[in-house]
């Protein structure tokens, strides 16, 4: 249902569900539920959903904080695009969400305040039998091109992990991340890795690698989706001098 209200039924009967039933719960959609405001929202999900892996407010538009993830410690996915959630809003997520493994925002939001979710984006084997409530099975991360950008100043990044991220066309240069490790990346922008990165893979184009030669150990590709013969030329001629590379794999 698209036109609840604070006071719809259905939002009235899940509020009321006894505790030991609402920790039956897995997974809770409110998408493009634009009526509900923050306060509603809020404390519904405040209420004793402490279970739930898979939480979908697309579309929650009055949705502008997230105290309630204190209170929903193990959802492993997140969908919070078109709500109001901004600024450092997101360091809700950090220090409330380790389990976090998918996760889109497209609001105006501070990576820099959950660079620790960032890092850390996957979906653990002991998820288990909760994997079947996830609408998404491998690990995603998605910002939109206005602030992927930022990923420039998250300096305590270690891991990332980009699915399907819409194009930044002057691309976007990570050189300064120096504690950045492992990198695999999708869609069609060009990162710059910085000296740090070790651990490299990619779908559609392929990454700057000019600061990082005497450091990548491995590197995999998709096959499926591979670069103009130019750019493997250019890209390989870069690794030819790697003291450390020990692997080059195709998927």
């Amino acid at each position: 249902n698209k036109n609840l209200v604070d006071n719809s039924e259905e939002i009235l009967a899940m509020m009321n569900m006894s505790a030991e039933n609402k920790l039956k719960v897995k997974k809770i959609s409110l998408k493009n539920n634009s009526n509900l405001t923050d306060e509603c929202l809020n404390k519904l999900l405040s209420s004793g959903f402490k279970n739930v892996v898979s939480l979908n407010l697309t579309g929650c538009s009055k949705l502008s904080n997230l105290d309630f993830l204190s209170q929903m410690n193990n959802v492993v996915e997140l969908m919070i695009e078109d709500t109001n959630i901004t600024g450092s809003e997101v360091e809700e997520i950090d220090k409330n969400c380790s389990r976090i493994g998918v996760i889109a925002i497209n609001t105006a939001v501070d990576l820099t305040k959950m660079q620790n979710t960032i890092s850390t984006i996957k979906i653990s084997a002991d998820i288990g039998d909760d994997r079947s409530f996830l609408d998404r099975k491998d690990p995603f991360f998605i910002v939109s091109p206005s602030v992927s950008k930022q990923l420039e100043k998250c300096t305590e990044v270690t891991s990332l992990m980009l699915n399907g991220m819409p194009s930044v066309e002057e691309g976007i240069d990570l050189t300064n991340c120096k504690k950045l490790k492992t990198v695999t990346l999708g869609g069609k922008t060009i990162f710059k890795l910085p000296s740090s990165c070790t651990i490299i893979g990619w779908m559609d184009v392929l990454p700057d690698v000019s600061e990082c030669v005497n450091s990548l150990t491995y590197i995999y590709m998709n096959s499926l989706k591979i670069p103009t013969d130019s750019d493997w030329e250019s890209f390989f001629k870069t690794l030819s001098t790697s003291t450390s590379l020990q692997e080059v794999k195709f998927k």
